[in-house]
């Protein structure tokens, strides 16, 4: 998110990438996933690797509007 934010920082704010990132799920979904992984990983060490997998595979899969 860094890059995307740099990139819209010195294009503008009527940039194409602006348009094509919006607002984006990923990164709250992962922070929550990631921290509900932690602290499960104390009940049950499967739940956090299926957390983690799921991260894993949401990142994964590209974002679709930058793919048009």
């Amino acid at each position: 998110m860094v890059v995307v934010r740099a990139i819209i920082r010195a294009d503008a704010n009527d940039a194409p990438v602006v348009a094509a990132v919006g607002r984006s799920v990923k990164p709250p979904v992962s922070l929550v996933f990631y921290a509900a992984a932690a602290g499960l990983a104390f009940v049950s060490p499967w739940i956090s690797y299926a957390l983690l997998a799921a991260v894993a595979a949401l990142w994964f899969v590209p974002f679709r509007r930058l793919s048009r």
